[in-house]
């Protein structure tokens, strides 16, 4: 039996976790990186809540390397 979330499941953590905002949601790994708890995914076994913060790392990579030029 695999304990890793299906991919629905996994999208439905990371939209509950990134309507918080951009912001709050770099806050947010940080906080994760020293240990804090994530209460969206507080239920869920150590393997797939590491499943769900990798993941959502991932996605902010991309949006943190996207860089908006000034007018």
């Amino acid at each position: 039996m695999s304990e890793d979330l299906s991919d629905k499941e996994l999208h439905d953590y990371l939209e509950q976790i990134a309507a918080r905002g951009c912001a709050d949601v770099n806050q947010l790994i940080i906080e994760i990186k020293n240990g804090a708890n994530v209460p969206e995914i507080a239920h869920l076994s150590e393997a797939q809540q590491q499943q769900v913060i990798e993941e959502l790392s991932g996605v902010m990579k991309v949006y943190d390397s996207c860089e908006i030029d000034p007018e």
